[in-house]
C-alpha cells in the first residue's frame, strides 16, 4: 500500500507543477501581450500607429488593477476620436488606481470638455497642475476656459503661471495678452504679443494685434507700422492691409 500510495502522491503532485506551470506561462504571455501593446500605445506620435482601442480594451480587462492598462486604452479611445462615457471609465479607473497621476486628469479633463462642458473640465485641470506644477498645458487650458468665460483676472493668473514654468509658451503670451487687452491694459498686452512673436518671428496675426493694442493707445504711427509688417510678408496678413489703408484714409 505504502509504495502506491507515494506514487499516487509524487503523480498528483506533478500534476500540480504542470499546472501551476501552464498557468505562469498563460500569466506570462499576457503580460509580455500587455506590456507589447502598452509600449506600442505610448510611442511618440511620429511612430508607427499605436494598438487598435479594441485590442487595448480586452488589455485592459485583463490587466484590472494595472493603471498603465486603463491608461493606454483611454488614451487610444480619445486618438480615435471616442470623446463617450467610454473614454471616462477607462479613466476613472486609471485615477482609481493611481490617483496621483496628472496626465490622466488631464486627458479627463479634455474629454470631459468635450462631452459636457468646461466647468467640469476646469476643475480637472486644476487637478492636473496641483498634481505637476510644471505641468503648463493644464494651466493653460484652465487659463482658457477662464478667457471664454469672461474672467479675465482668472485667466491672467492661470496664464502668468504658465509662463514662469515655461517661458517659450507662445499660446500662454498669446491668450495673455488678448485677456490683457480685454481689460484695457493694452501696454502690457503689447509685451506679450512681442514675447509671443519673438518666438514665432512671422507671425501675421500677432504683428495685427500689436497694431490694434498701439492703435487703442491711440499712437497711429507704431499701429500703422506694425500692419505694414504684417501686410509686407510673404503671405500678407490680409486684416492688417485693410487696417492700414483704413488708417491712411482717416488721417
Amino acid at each position: 500500500m505504502r509504495p502506491l500510495f507515494y506514487r499516487l502522491l509524487f503523480g498528483f503532485g506533478a500534476i500540480a507543477v504542470l499546472i501551476a506551470l501552464a498557468a505562469y506561462v498563460k500569466s506570462y504571455d499576457t503580460r509580455s501581450r500587455y506590456l507589447d501593446a502598452l509600449r506600442e500605445a505610448n510611442r511618440p506620435s511620429n511612430g508607427p500607429e499605436p494598438p487598435s482601442a479594441s485590442k487595448l480594451r480586452k488589455i485592459a480587462k485583463e490587466n484590472p488593477d494595472s493603471p498603465e492598462a486603463q491608461m493606454a486604452y483611454a488614451k487610444q479611445l480619445v486618438r480615435e476620436g471616442t470623446f463617450e462615457a467610454e473614454t471616462v471609465a477607462a479613466l476613472d479607473n486609471a485615477i482609481r488606481l493611481n490617483p496621483t497621476d496628472a496626465e490622466c486628469y488631464l486627458m479627463r479633463g479634455k474629454v470631459l470638455e468635450m462631452i459636457r462642458g468646461s466647468e467640469v473640465a476646469a476643475l480637472e485641470y486644476e487637478q492636473a497642475a496641483r498634481l505637476d506644477p510644471q505641468m503648463t498645458e493644464a494651466m493653460v487650458r484652465r487659463a482658457d476656459i477662464a478667457k471664454n468665460h469672461s474672467e479675465w483676472d482668472e485667466a491672467i493668473g492661470w496664464y502668468r503661471r504658465a509662463i514662469s514654468v515655461e517661458p517659450g509658451n507662445v499660446t500662454a503670451h498669446t491668450n495673455l495678452g488678448t485677456a490683457l487687452t480685454q481689460k484695457g491694459e493694452h501696454t502690457q498686452a503689447i509685451a506679450e504679443f512681442e514675447a509671443a512673436l519673438a518666438l514665432k518671428p512671422d507671425d501675421g496675426s500677432l504683428m495685427h494685434q500689436i497694431g490694434d493694442a498701439y492703435k487703442r493707445l491711440e499712437n497711429s504711427r507704431d499701429a500703422r507700422a506694425w500692419y505694414e509688417r504684417a501686410c509686407n510678408l510673404p503671405r500678407p496678413y490680409t486684416a492688417s492691409c485693410r487696417a492700414m489703408k483704413r488708417l491712411d484714409v482717416s488721417q
